[in-house]
């Protein structure tokens, strides 16, 4: 830049030719031109811009204003800064930081921010002939200030939108440097910004929270709480009971000691409560389920039918004690063992077949099957089943009782029968009976009379006639023993001499069976 200083044509400018130049001109510009700092020597009365190197990349497309009078070359920022220039062209100098001044720089007007010194310059007599500006260009950091500015912003808005609380918090005293609307809704709307936690939350000093803080900035590792209770001042100045998940975690500073920790976590109180309904509900849960279970077992070990179950391949998984009672047999014996090794042998089929569609007709009633004894004898057993997965489960109710019961009705009933059979030809043959004695009352008379008509005049007729009484006399002892029969007459027994009888008859036999010959 100083080698376009000295080959510039100044005579076409208010400062005239280079050679000309006061002395106090010469030395400024030859002090700036040296500095590697931005400096521009505004000099006279139009202000003549003489510039450095390290000024050229603060002026963009301004590069070849150098010999120009300010007000051209900063038209759009004359209205601005004509009021430093005035104090400055009074010998008082000034000093601003991060001023904005919006410069058409690269071709088009937009926002630009300067630290700068407008120091007047004096000429070889003492009068204030320039202004020196010393600057440096602070858009970068004024852009990254208001970047950061704006993501503060955005974090504390989301900070205040979040549903869970926060802080933040520093120093060894834990100040309060921020918290969030919900932490503030935690501590009943108390202001503790700017405090120290003991301050702010005098109830907490003494429940271990600023313990925890303290080694948390000692260590710098963070800190994890769960359902953690704490103790919070309310209005009315009880304490209560708040469950809280929560973390302390440390913010680390360029030192790489912990600056601060910032606080995050979410009121359980409701969650806590119901994670407790829930357990004591588990808790009587159990209990209920240990007692239906001991319940089941009692039942189990108790009832007089047998219960059972067994695979869809007819193996005994389990058996109640009622299979020793009704079976007497052990029923350890059985785990593992066939159904078919206790069922009669004609009634095997059946099972089969109905264990073969266990699946397709998984319930079962009144099924009755005989399982034997210990002692071989058949037991009556009355099945009800279900199938569920891979097992049947079986009740069995021991029925042989009211099974020979009912044989015995059956045997009782038959007897019945019978007899009323009987009763029906007893009274029939009374009927008979009767019919017949009336008949045998007038062969009897008849033979009487004719017994007494022959006399003794026919011996052999009188003979026949004795013979035929003797029969109808046996005829009506018959009759009698008919009339017995039927119960409308008792039994009389009396003793019979058979020779005689049979002698008696020898004249009815004797035609009928031919000479007996007498050898």
């Amino acid at each position: 830049m100083a080698a376009k200083v000295r080959d510039f044509n100044w005579t076409k400018t208010p400062l005239g030719p280079i050679t000309q130049w006061p002395v106090a001109l010469r030395v400024a510009v030859d002090l700036m031109l040296s500095s590697a700092f931005p400096k521009c020597l505004f000099w006279g009365e139009h202000l003549v811009a003489i510039f450095n190197d390290a000024y050229v990349p603060l002026i963009g497309n301004k590069a070849d204003s150098l010999g120009e009078p300010y007000h051209i070359t900063y038209s759009e920022a004359w209205d601005d800064l004509k009021p430093i220039i005035d104090k400055a062209w009074a010998g008082e100098a000034t000093f601003i930081e991060d001023h904005l001044i919006p410069l058409d720089r690269f071709g088009k007007l937009e926002d630009a921010w300067f630290t700068f010194c407008y120091s007047p310059v004096r000429d070889d007599n003492g009068a204030i002939a320039g202004i020196m500006d010393t600057v440096v260009e602070t858009t970068g950091k004024i852009r990254a200030q208001r970047e950061q500015a704006a993501e503060r912003q955005r974090l504390l808005t989301l900070f205040n939108q979040a549903p869970t609380f926060m802080a933040v918090i520093s120093g060894p005293d834990h100040v309060f440097d921020y918290v969030n609307g919900p932490y503030v809704s935690l501590i009943n709307g108390r202001d503790v910004v700017g405090k120290p936690l003991g301050e702010a939350l005098p109830e907490v000093v003494e429940q271990g929270f600023i313990g925890v803080l303290d080694e948390v900035r000692r260590t710098g590792r963070p800190f994890n709480a769960y359902s953690a209770k704490i103790e919070l001042l309310q209005a009315d100045g009880s304490l209560q009971d708040r469950y809280l998940d929560f973390v302390y975690q440390p913010i680390v500073g360029a030192d790489g000691a912990v600056a601060s920790i910032f606080v995050q976590g979410a009121d359980v109180t409701q969650r806590h409560a119901a994670e407790q309904a829930l357990r004591e509900l588990n808790e009587n849960l159990e209990a209920q389920v240990e007692q239906r279970s001991a319940q089941l077992d009692r039942v189990w070990r108790k009832s007089r039918d047998v219960q059972i179950v067994v695979d869809l391949q007819g193996r005994f998984l389990a058996v109640s004690p009622a299979w020793q009672t009704i079976l007497g047999r052990d029923p350890a014996d059985a785990i593992g063992r066939m159904f078919s090794e206790f069922m009669h042998e004609d009634d095997l089929p059946a099972a089969r077949h109905t264990l073969a569609n266990a699946r397709t007709l998984p319930d079962r009633v009144d099924v009755e099957t005989r399982f034997l004894h210990s002692d071989g004898t058949p037991r009556w057993l009355s099945w009800r089943s279900t199938t569920e997965g891979d097992a049947i489960y079986g009740y069995g109710r021991d029925i042989t009782a009211e099974k020979l019961q009912a044989e015995a009705l059956r045997h009782t009933e038959d007897a019945l029968r019978q007899a009323q059979k009987m009763e029906a030809v007893g009274q029939l043959t009374g009927g008979i009976a009767h019919d017949f004695n009336n008949m045998l009352a007038v062969i009897t008379g008849s033979l009487d009379l004719l017994n007494r008509r022959l006399g003794d005049a026919d011996p052999r007729a009188k003979r026949q006639v004795d013979a035929a009484a003797e029969a109808a006399r046996r005829a009506a002892a018959l009759t009698q023993r008919l009339l017995a029969f039927s119960r409308q007459q008792p039994l009389r027994p009396q003793a019979l001499n058979v020779n005689s009888l049979v002698s008696g008859m020898s004249d009815l036999l004797r035609p009928q069976c031919g000479q007996c010959d007498p050898a």
